[in-house]
Parts: C-alpha cells; structure tokens; sequence
C-alpha cells in the first residue's frame, strides 16, 4: 500500500468513526457562540453577529492537507486515526459573522471572559492570536483562538470583521 493510499484509508476510516461525533462537537460549539452573541446583543439587532454558517471539512481536502504536511517534513505519517485527527486542525470550521470592529472586539472579548470562567467546560488551548493588531497576509482582520469544549477540542476560531470589509467572519476550526 503506497503512503498516499495509505493516508486515504486512514481518513476515510476516520470519517466513518468519528462523523457523527464531530457533527455533534459543531452543533454544540454554535450552539456556544451563539449564546455569547444573545448575551453580547441582548436580542437586540441579533443580524450584527450570527454563527450560523458551519462546515466540516470534507475527507478528500483533509487527506490532501495532510499528505501536503508529509511532503514538507512538517508532520511525521498518520499510522492511527489518533494521528490523522491530531494532523488535521481544521475539521470542523464556524464562521461568526462580526458586522463591526466594536462588534468583533465585543465578542472575542466575551469569548475569553467565558473560556476562562472556571464554571465554563470551554478552555483556551492556547493563548489567542490576534491578526487584527498583528496582521499576516492570510489572517488580516482576524483573531485566531484555540478552545476546548469539554473533552472535544476545537482548535481554532478565527474571528474577523467580515460584512464592512469583505472577509470572513469569525470561525471555530478543528475539532477531534
């Protein structure tokens, strides 16, 4: 079995094991942002920050993300489903829509409150990364956290203005 197809068949198993689960994992982390953007509005004006567009990565991209790591020496190959898990930080991707500075700062503000408070089963997995303060060419705009939601972890949720400068909104990526 060559290493490519051996990589293909390590994802789909994945895929097969653990759909259900990550499906279950993005329900729950929306479910999570959209009380912080209740909280943030009141109710009030609800369209300013909304996360409802989701996704998750489809098998075929993430065998190619992580075939791409293999080649640049950056990861060693997957021999488990733990190890293509662990490659991937993105499967699961959220996008919070920020229609405003004020509205974004309110919101990552209010994610980090939340991840934080010790009654709350979300954690930081590391410290935020904020792009908007400190831009790179592909984050501009954004500020990048990485979460755990109890025992899942959610590697990354990028936040940016997205409606007055035409970018992304804030998203939740990676989940295993």
């Amino acid at each position: 079995m060559t290493s490519a197809t051996s990589i293909d068949d390590l994802v789909d198993e994945a895929y097969a094991q653990r759909r259900r689960a990550w499906l279950a994992a993005l329900v729950t982390a929306q479910n999570f942002l959209e009380t912080i953007a209740d909280e943030i509005l009141d109710n009030v004006d609800r369209d300013r920050l909304t996360a409802q567009t989701a996704r998750l990565k489809d098998p075929v991209r993430a065998a190619d993300k992580i075939k791409r790591k293999v080649s640049e020496g950056r990861i060693p190959e997957p021999k488990t489903i733990d190890d293509v898990v662990d490659a991937l930080g993105d499967l699961i991707g959220i996008k919070v829509l920020c229609k405003s500075p004020r509205d974004q700062h309110a919101f990552v503000d209010a994610l980090e409150r939340a991840c934080r408070d010790p009654e709350c089963s979300v954690r930081f997995a590391k410290d935020p990364m904020d792009y908007v303060a400190y831009p790179k060419p592909a984050a501009i705009g954004r500020i990048t956290l990485y979460c755990w939601f109890g025992s899942r972890r959610i590697r990354a949720i990028s936040t940016s203005r997205s409606r007055f400068r035409s970018r992304p909104g804030c998203r939740m990526r990676g989940v295993s």
